[in-house]
């Protein structure tokens, strides 16, 4: 499995929520997270729309990871770990993927 990440702007939202989690064990979580999702291992997911998933991690507040599947590659978006803001966080990808594809 190719990872690659989302570009927005000169910078890298995924990066810059990542950069954000000041917890070690909730970031070595995560980071681990996605070690097994490069040997396409997915653990506990869900499809949001479309090509559009939620990769859910269990850990402190419960962060989501947001990805692009297109085809072989899955392209990082977005990290949350904020219940409370989950929908108006989906919209925002789904916004950034709808401007990519114009």
């Amino acid at each position: 499995m190719i990872i690659k990440k989302f570009r927005l702007d000169g910078g890298y939202p995924f990066d810059e929520s990542l950069a954000q989690i000041k917890d070690p064990l909730a970031k070595s979580r995560v980071l681990a997270r996605l070690r097994r999702l490069e040997l396409d291992n997915r653990g506990d997911f869900k499809n949001i729309e479309g090509s559009l998933y939620e990769l859910r991690i269990d850990v402190g507040q419960g962060w989501r990871v947001y990805y692009q599947q297109k085809g072989d590659e899955l392209v990082l978006l977005f990290l949350t770990g904020n219940k409370s803001t989950q929908s108006k966080d989906i919209e925002k990808v789904k916004g950034w993927i709808h401007e990519q594809s114009n």
